[in-house]
Order: structure tokens, then sequence, then C-alpha cells
């Protein structure tokens, strides 16, 4: 066997157990990875280097994190033309944003662009630059989430049939919701609902459309909810054993049992019981139909309000804690 040969295989063995420790146990391994890699220093011995720096960002806090992305840039420059060390080193900005202040982030989303640029026909690296333009909408205001969204969006029809990519626009889609007003919100949710139609298998995708669903009801009337949760239904019954989706689908019925008479919102209440009965360990479940529960004593008289409050004190029970 060769000497690189051995080189090689004592670098990939190094990587598997770097990848198998806790963070203090890493950086002597990570040091041994260097070395090696310094000892012989081409393009195969740098991305098992890249693929240990970036194991090791996952992690770490802002400063080391900081510190271990400039060794992957600074890897990447020396083989500028290797699109694996390339992925690495997104893999590794990706989860540098993930810790940033929005000016910190959004250096880190023109570092992605920059290398997404450089390989715009590689859909591992494309999505890489999808997380961080979602990452980047967690923390902006509506004017620049709405860009980074549009970012997202084109990225998308790139890469139309990547449900990976479709799944990081619908996120950024997610919290764009969040800071819109009730058109604005119809508008997004709108999309998300074409999205679900393009994968509509797709569990994580019909997650973030639950999600945004959710976040519609919060705006509407009485009316408006109460289409919302109908299309929040038919997504938790394409999804029946998805606690998440059914989890969201709780949130819009409580928010649509706060606008309701006796009679509505005791038939809504009925459909969280139902909920929480399928679900009867979810104690997030159980909580919206207590929420619901509550709402319902609002409208209550004496006979009925003692039922209810009979039936959350059965439902404290089981979750005592």
């Amino acid at each position: 066997m060769s000497k690189s040969k051995n080189h090689i295989e004592k670098m990939e063995e190094l990587l598997a157990d770097l990848r198998a420790r806790e963070l203090e146990e890493k950086q002597p391994i990570l040091e041994e990875l260097q070395k090696l890699y310094q000892e012989q220093p081409d393009e195969t011995t740098a991305l098992i280097y890249a693929k240990g720096l970036f194991n090791l960002t996952v992690n770490q806090n802002l400063e080391g994190c900081e510190q271990t992305v400039e060794k992957l840039g600074s890897l990447f420059n020396c083989f500028p033309e290797d699109s694996f060390i390339a992925l690495a080193y997104a893999k590794g900005l990706v989860s540098l944003s993930a810790e940033q202040d929005l000016s910190g982030c959004q250096a880190s989303i023109e570092l992605l662009t920059e290398l997404f640029n450089r390989f715009p026909e590689d859909s591992s690296i494309a999505l890489e630059y999808a997380k961080g333009l979602f990452n980047l909408t967690v923390d902006q205001n509506l004017e620049g989430c709405e860009q980074t969204v549009e970012r997202l969006a084109n990225l998308s029809s790139q890469f139309p049939a990547d449900s990976s990519i479709a799944l990081a626009y619908a996120k950024g889609l997610v919290n764009l919701t969040v800071a819109q007003d009730l058109s604005g919100r119809e508008q997004t949710v709108e999309k998300l609902s074409n999205l679900f139609s393009r994968f509509s298998d797709n569990s994580a995708i019909a997650l973030e459309y639950a999600t945004g669903l959710y976040n519609l009801t919060v705006a509407q009337d009485s009316s408006g909810r109460e289409q919302t949760v109908e299309k929040l239904s038919n997504l938790f019954s394409r999804f029946p054993e998805d606690s998440s989706i059914a989890l969201k689908y709780a949130k819009g019925l409580v928010n649509l049992s706060a606008q309701q008479d006796l009679s509505g919102c005791e038939h809504t209440v009925k459909e969280l019981a139902n909920l929480s009965s399928r679900f009867p360990a979810d104690s997030s479940i159980a909580l919206e139909y207590a929420k619901g529960l509550f709402n319902l004593t609002v409208a209550q008289d004496l006979e009925g309000c003692e039922h209810t409050v009979k039936e959350l004190a059965n439902l404290s029970s089981r979750f005592p804690a």
C-alpha cells in the first residue's frame, strides 16, 4: 500500500472518530487532521480536513464557529475550483449564520452568494445557500424578509424539483407571514399552498403550509378563520399520523373558538377533544384542548361551565407536571 494511501486512510479514520466525539473531544483530533493535511496538501486531504472543520462548527459557540469558518474559507481559497470543498465551506457558513446577529448573518450570506455564483449548477451548494437565506429571514424586518424570500423564490425556481430547497423557501415564507398584515399573509399563504401542491406528499412542506395557515388565522375575522381552519382540517386528514400538523390544526381551532358563539364553540371543542384523543400523550395538543375548553366556559351557563371545568380538571390530572 502506498504511503499516500496510508495517509488518506489515517485521515478518514480520524474524521470518523471526530464525528463520534463530543465537542470538547474534537479539537485534538482536528489538530491531527490539520497536521496530516499540511504534510500532504492536495484536494483529497483538503476535503477530509474541510469535512472535519464543518463537523466542528455544528456545536460551536459564535466565536469558535467564526474561527473555524475562517479556516474553511482559507482552505477553499487554496482549491477554488473544488466544489466539494466549497460545499463544506458553505455548510460551515450556514452553521455560522444560525448563531449570528443580523449584521453578521448578512455578511455570511454574501459569502454564500459568492459560492453559489461560482457553482450555479450545484444543487447541494444551492441548498446550503437556501438554508442560509432562511436563517437570514429569522431576524429581518418586513422589508428585508420580503427581499430575502424573493431570493429564495428565485432559487427554488432554478431547482424546481428539489424538495429540500422548496422546504427552505417554505420556511422563509412562514417567517414572512409573521411580519405581515392580513392581506400580505393571504398572498404568502397562497404561495405556500402552491408549493404544497407541487410536493403534496412531503410532510415537512405540509407542516410549513399548516404553520402559515395558523399564522393566517391570527389576523382573520370569524368568517376567515372558519375557511382557513377547514383547510387545516383537510391538510391534517392528508397526514393523520403527524402530530406536528395536528398541533397547528389544534391551534387554529383554538383561534376559531375564541370568536364563536356557544354552539360553534361546542362543535370546535369537540374537534379538539378528538385530536387530543388521537394523540393522548401529546401535552402540546392537550394544552390547545385546554385553551379551547376555557374559551367554551366564557359562553356557557352555570351547568355547562361546571361540566367543562370538570373536563379541564380531568385533563390537568393527565398532565400533572
